[in-house]
């Protein structure tokens, strides 16, 4: 019995040793991983975008004399009929002998303020024409004897407010519409001009003597385009006629 017992052990254990050596390289051995390929990144797509309008700056040679740039801008939006339309050049500029056509025809006047020397404001007398209006420089002189050197058309697009705030109550108050109001001015017509004093709340109003009726009913349009009805709502109105 007993030898037979050692013939087993000596089958058995040689298989118990080669089974642990196995095992106990199987921890050191690497192990096999599957083989895993990068993300593929997607390809960066380009969008194209619409070939919109840009402004044009103007160019004027050098030693030339011309215009630099209209305010408002072309194509910027839609603006009240009674905007009022500044001519920037590139050198101080004269009133006398500047020439342009509006279409379609509106009575404008040119005024020139001291302490913009290089522009030249056109405004309304009463109204552009709804749609756009069309301004086209033809002649201009600097205060050096120069001439532009070039025509140029500008493009003003106008539009009455399809509603009219409420002038009485809501947001759109007297308050809000006189403060709207006040902000644009000074405000020059053909035959009247019409000033705010912040300092003292003082409305003052000049209108030309000569034309005394064609300058009240100038008055009176432009007040209603901009939501006052009655000259009594303006803050120590003072007419005088000159």
């Amino acid at each position: 019995m007993n030898k037979f017992l050692k013939i087993l052990l000596l089958i058995i254990v040689p298989f118990v040793l080669i089974f642990v050596i196995l095992l106990s390289l199987s921890f050191f051995l690497p192990s096999k991983t599957r083989k895993v390929s990068p993300p593929v990144s997607p390809s960066p797509t380009t969008t194209t975008l619409p070939n919109l309008p840009t402004p044009t700056p103007f160019y004027v040679p050098e030693g030339k004399f011309g215009v630099l740039r209209f305010v408002p801008a072309e194509n910027t939006g839609t603006f009240l009929p009674i905007t009022e339309i500044e001519v920037i050049f590139n050198k101080p500029v004269v009133k006398e002998g500047f020439a342009y056509d509006v279409l379609p025809f509106a009575a404008t006047r040119v005024r020139q303020k001291t302490d913009s020397p290089s522009s030249l404001f056109i405004s309304p007398a009463t109204v552009f024409e709804q749609g756009v209006t069309t301004v086209t420089i033809k002649q201009a002189f600097g205060d050096d004897g120069s001439q532009i050197f070039k025509t140029y058309t500008y493009l003003l697009q106008t539009a009455f407010p399809t509603s009219s705030p409420d002038i009485e109550s809501g947001p759109w108050g007297t308050k809000e519409k006189l403060d709207i109001f006040e902000s644009k001015l000074p405000y020059y017509g053909v035959n009247f001009f019409i000033t705010f004093d912040k300092s003292f709340r003082k409305t003052s109003v000049i209108i030309d003597k000569s034309n005394r009726s064609e300058g009240e009913k100038e008055l009176g349009e432009y007040l209603k385009l901009n939501g006052i009805e009655n000259t009594n709502l303006l803050e120590n109105l003072t007419v005088s006629y000159k």
